[in-house]
């Protein structure tokens, strides 16, 4: 179980990276999404009466790629 000092010492979402290789293209590399980022995300993507399932895509490509 982490401490309070643990949990506070852990990096920004945003600056953990990982590559991934996606099939068929080659590797790219990943950034992690930070809980606000998500939230606004899904609310952005919550507008009208269904959730936008492309906007939520685009919004994940462009907030989740690094390189």
């Amino acid at each position: 179980m982490l401490t309070l000092e643990e949990l506070l010492k852990l990096p920004d979402a945003e600056t953990i990276t990982e590559p991934v290789v996606i099939r068929g293209l080659g590797m790219v590399t990943v950034r992690a999404i930070s809980l606000e980022a998500h939230r606004s995300m899904r609310s952005e993507c919550m507008q009208g009466d269904q959730f936008d399932w492309p906007r939520w895509d685009t919004l994940a490509l462009v907030n989740g790629l690094a390189e």
